[in-house]
């Protein structure tokens, strides 16, 4: 969650699905070896725990956070809502589907099916370099303001609103900046007010 605040839901999904695309590709490349030894069987192993390390820290909080935000206000919870049955459908597809891909008599394709899972993650960080718009530091009469105008997804984090969006997101930044500096005024004057005794 602090990734995604720190560097934006776009980029870390971004990474992220390159990451977990590079090791499932290990995953796959390494399974293919006919004779593995030890290290090489360990390498997959740690090849996996890096691809879920990599899905739990970019798209696992990503995904939820950004369609909370993406909707507009008479749609947020559909969205919300769509998007989560999408999630479980899919998550039911991979689970149902990956033992008939990994064994015979099916498609036995054992850790080379880390290529196939590999190559979805590749896909998933081209769509999302050109169909997820960055929502960072956005409030969300910005967000409705930048599909109003039929921004492209690429554009949204340097695009400059205008409007009321723009000035209640001014607002907000700057009552931020306020209540920090009344808070340190009030420390000071407690100081002054109340000396600690010697």
């Amino acid at each position: 969650m602090l990734a995604l605040d720190a560097f934006g839901r776009r980029d870390v999904t971004f990474w992220g699905n390159w990451i977990q695309a590079l090791f499932l590709c290990l995953i796959g490349g390494i399974g293919s070896k006919a004779n593995r030894t030890q290290s090489e069987t360990d390498g997959m192993v740690a090849s996996f725990i890096l691809y879920a390390a990599a899905l739990h820290a970019t798209l696992g909080p990503a995904a939820y956070i950004t369609a909370a935000e993406i909707g507009t206000a008479s749609l947020r919870e559909k969205t919300m809502a769509f998007s989560t049955a999408i999630n479980v459908v899919v998550g039911f597809v991979v689970v149902f589907t990956t033992p008939y891909l990994l064994s015979a008599p099916y498609a036995n394709l054992g850790a080379k099916l880390g290529y196939v899972w590999g190559g979805f993650a590749a896909l998933g960080a081209v769509w999302v370099w050109f169909c997820m718009p960055e929502l960072k530091g956005r409030n969300l009469e910005e967000i409705d303001q930048l599909f109003d105008a039929k921004i492209p997804a690429w554009k949204f984090s340097s695009f400059e609103t205008q409007g009321m969006s723009h000035d209640m997101a001014l607002f907000e930044n700057q009552k931020e900046k306020l209540e920090e500096e009344d808070l340190e005024h009030a420390e000071d004057v407690d100081a002054v007010a109340n000396p600690k005794k010697v």
